[in-house]
């Protein structure tokens, strides 16, 4: 309990700010919505709107609509409150003659992001004012420690984005009468479910990293670039494997397929576990000594290297590259080139990050 208290003391200024930030979003967020749908609603049982659709009904509703529905069919399709064809642009309510009501927002993905952020900078803030430093020095043990900041910088940003959430929809739920309210289209749990699940990948990521690399900006350089990479180039290098081994055609399976269902939660449920595994091993040997160097811990510095070095010539070699080789084999050769050319660049800066060579001409011998 000291501990949590002292980690408390700490974080609890950025904690508190990022809670309000948190449910202020998802209370405003809530409250437009709800203002515009009365505010379409309003207009559309309007004497004025009934005149305009009677003039012109295609002027409301889809040109490529086989039949053209009745004032009364188009309004109960516009009164529900979230859209029933979200990739549909003209599946509005109307404000009135110029506007239209926007999609109802969901500010997980926001909420999420300014979690990490926050987790993100108290992490970092920890080595620049050596306060890791600080708790080693204490009475309470490394697993103490690393436990008792799981539960502020990792348990409270998930409590709180559960919490803005509850408040989001419960707003709604208050406000919008119940014959108007398609809770199929706005409230898919699963969703929210597998968005949970990728934030505390991303949160184990941030541990993980705060307990490696002690330079901020390059602790977010590599996040970044590991974010990028996991959205983009590492789905399609799994997708282009898979089909290689099952001799299907790329058309057939998109990452779409391969990543979907149960069995891909709990691989990511898995890879969560193993990093914070992990990370708790690494910080048992921490040593707040090299606080502020990029790598902390002399014996990570060749793990490191090696691992960046077959990561990105997985992602990069088996998802960029073969979705680029379409065009003949010159533009082959050139897209190979260039794709190679940045396996070759991103690992010599890391080894120069690393292992800060004080000679380029013996690289290896004069690395410090």
């Amino acid at each position: 309990m000291q501990l949590l208290s002292i980690l408390w003391q700490r974080y609890r200024a950025i904690l508190l700010i990022l809670v309000v930030l948190v449910c202020g979003l998802s209370i405003l967020e809530a409250s437009s919505s709800i203002d515009e749908w009365n505010n379409a609603n309003t207009f559309m049982k309007s004497q004025k709107f009934k005149q305009s659709y009677a003039k012109d009904a295609t002027k409301y509703t889809l040109e490529n609509k086989k039949k053209q529905p009745t004032y009364q069919q188009f309004i109960k399709q516009r009164s529900q409150f979230w859209f029933s064809n979200k990739h549909d642009v003209n599946q509005v309510g109307y404000l009135n003659e110029n506007t239209t009501r926007s999609e109802p927002a969901d500010t997980l993905q926001i909420s999420i992001g300014l979690c990490l952020f926050a987790v993100f900078f108290l992490l970092m803030s920890d080595i620049t004012r050596h306060f890791n430093a600080f708790l080693l020095g204490s009475k309470n043990t490394r697993l103490n420690i690393i436990f008792g900041k799981y539960i502020m910088l990792g348990l409270l940003p998930i409590l709180t984005v559960i919490v803005s959430e509850g408040l989001y929809y419960a707003l709604i739920n208050l406000f919008i009468p119940d014959q108007y309210l398609n809770w199929s289209l706005g409230l898919n749990l699963g969703e929210i479910l597998i968005e949970l699940i990728v934030f505390l990948l991303l949160l184990a990521l941030i541990f993980i990293t705060s307990t490696i690399i002690g330079v901020p900006i390059w602790s977010f350089v590599l996040l970044l670039g590991l974010l990028v990479s996991l959205v983009s180039t590492t789905p399609l290098a799994l997708t282009n494997i898979y089909n290689a081994i099952t001799m299907s055609h790329l058309e057939k399976i998109k990452p779409d397929d391969l990543f979907s269902g149960p069995l891909s939660l709990i691989v990511i449920i898995s890879i969560i576990m193993v990093l914070l595994i992990v990370e708790v091993h690494l910080f048992k040997n921490f040593s707040g000594e090299h606080d502020g160097q990029f790598v902390m811990q002399a014996k990570l510095r060749w793990p490191l290297w090696w691992t960046t070095l077959c990561y990105t010539s997985f992602s990069i070699g088996f998802g960029a590259i073969p979705s680029f080789v379409s065009n003949g084999m010159a533009n082959e050769i050139m897209q190979m080139a260039s794709w190679f050319s940045l396996i070759v660049i991103i690992n010599l800066v890391m080894y120069i990050l690393i292992f800060r060579p004080k000679s380029l001409k013996h690289p290896i011998k004069s690395i410090q």
